[in-house]
């Protein structure tokens, strides 16, 4: 069996051949994830690749972020009432022809696991992503609970669901997996 990384993104990485079904997401990853990553230091993609060919089979890339305690689904009491830190899910790609072998839930634990990291080091109360209305469904799988909306749709084109899940959901996920 072949074995699976997760590593970051690499300029020597052939992007050109990824090919999520989603032409956002495959420009992304080919035109502004490494410099996003490099030269702007706005967020990290890390890539699954197969270690033998290194071919991309997914990616995700994460930033720093916060969010105001009124926007989240249920605050515990004790959180204070300012901005909160967050690990934000910014973009989840996967090939269209390994799609449906749980690729996207290896990547989205890989972040639970990142978001863990920081909740130890400098701060990190959960995970935060906004979601296309179609994925929706795969991050409430995964736990995920629709935010309170702070801003009206357009009409333009279907907003981003705001999705955020806790540490100590994640925490009690990662106690359950054996």
């Amino acid at each position: 069996m072949t074995t699976l990384e997760i590593r970051p993104l690499a300029a020597s990485d052939d992007t050109d051949g990824f090919c999520s079904g989603e032409e956002g997401l495959d420009r992304y990853l080919r035109r502004h994830a490494l410099e996003n990553q490099e030269d702007l230091f706005l967020g990290v993609t890390y890539i699954l690749a197969r270690a033998d060919c290194e071919r991309i089979i997914g990616f995700v890339t994460v930033t720093g972020s916060s969010v105001e305690p009124g926007t989240l689904p249920s605050v515990a009491s004790s959180k204070p009432r300012y901005a909160l830190p967050v690990l934000r899910l910014a973009r989840l790609g996967v090939e269209l022809t390994e799609r449906r072998k749980g690729y996207g839930r290896e990547l989205v634990q890989f972040v639970f696991a990142s978001a863990l990291a920081q909740s130890t080091t400098v701060g990190c109360i959960g995970v935060i992503v906004g979601a296309k209305p179609d994925a929706v469904g795969f991050y409430e799988h995964l736990k995920f609970e629709v935010m309170h909306a702070v801003a009206g749709d357009s009409g333009e084109r279907p907003l981003p669901v705001p999705m955020y899940i806790s540490i100590e959901e994640i925490l009690t996920g990662y106690r359950a997996t054996p």
